[in-house]
């Protein structure tokens, strides 16, 4: 795991077992200026906005006493398959582990600087116009971001301006409304696998990655399972992460979808997380028979 100082803005690595235990960790949406591992170590491309990004976020860091910082960019060798494997493997608890996650919005303004203020703000109609502008966030609309938002405690909301407007725990049922997800599972008052598979995937539903394969792997540390990367596959990766969770749940919700595309053959599986837009209200479907087995000809099916 490669962490940025904030002091000096020098690259480390380290082994995960004795990575620091405290760190900072970035949320964002990509750009096309953004610096990789290879240009922050080269120092090259340092009069861009990619890493004015980062020269902020130690700041921020820095100025919380912590001493590093994660930043996605580059802090992975993206050159290197099984750094980048390890990485989208890890990422889920990466986030859950650092002391706080600094989330930039360059798409949304705000006045106000404080979560108090932005509890007051954000409950009177007044507010709505900002509502709205926030929820128009790039950020809402991305797959990787939703892990992002899920795992860590402590997240702190930076606008355009990089001016604190809130946390996850004062923006909370602003944060519940925008997303549709259940403020006990934000604020982590319930575990992740309490929500059944269906209401899980129902979360990614209206969300993109610019990779069709990215669909899948960015929902890997929400159901808790590894995968191997396969780009190039695919609508394939995105079934295979449906086996995973198949083989590791006894939860049949996974199959509590509906197509939003008229075709003439369905297949077992939902072909991306929108089939599962109209089941967030979906509980556990606790399976009582065999368990389901993925065969190398399709999956073998127990009815009760």
């Amino acid at each position: 795991m490669w962490l940025i100082h904030t002091g000096t803005g020098n690259l480390r690595e380290f082994v995960v077992d004795e990575r620091p235990k405290e760190y900072a960790i970035l949320s964002h949406c990509w750009t096309n200026n953004e610096v990789s591992h290879k240009q922050y170590q080269s120092q090259t491309h340092r009069d861009g906005y990619g890493f004015n990004k980062i020269q902020n976020c130690c700041r921020l860091a820095s100025d919380q006493g912590i001493e590093w910082l994660w930043v996605d960019t580059c802090c992975i060798d993206k050159t290197s398959s099984s750094e980048l494997a390890e990485a989208i493997n890890s990422m889920f608890s990466w986030y859950e582990g650092a002391s706080v996650c600094f989330v930039l919005l360059p798409d949304y303004d705000s006045t106000a600087s404080t979560c108090e203020n932005n509890l007051t703000r954000f409950s009177t109609n007044q507010s709505r116009s900002r509502q709205t502008k926030l929820h128009d966030s790039k950020w809402f609309t991305r797959g990787w971001t939703l892990q992002e938002l899920l795992a860590p405690t402590k997240i702190l909301f930076y606008d355009r301006n990089c001016v604190l407007f809130g946390c996850k725990r004062c923006l909370g049922p602003l944060l519940s409304a925008i997303t549709k997800i259940d403020l006990e599972y934000l604020t982590k008052r319930k575990p992740l696998h309490f929500a059944s598979i269906a209401c899980r995937m129902s979360w990614a539903s209206a969300r993109s990655t610019t990779r069709i394969e990215d669909t899948a792997y960015a929902l890997l540390g929400i159901f808790n399972v590894n995968m191997s990367l396969r780009y190039g596959e695919g609508i394939r990766a995105f079934a295979r992460l449906q086996e995973l969770i198949l083989q590791r749940s006894d939860d049949d919700s996974l199959f509590a979808w509906r197509s939003t595309v008229r075709q003439d053959r369905y297949g077992l599986f939902a072909e991306h997380p929108v089939d599962f837009a109209f089941s967030a209200n979906v509980v556990p479907i606790r399976r009582r028979s065999f368990p389901h087995t993925v065969t190398g000809r399709g999956v073998e099916l127990f009815a009760p």
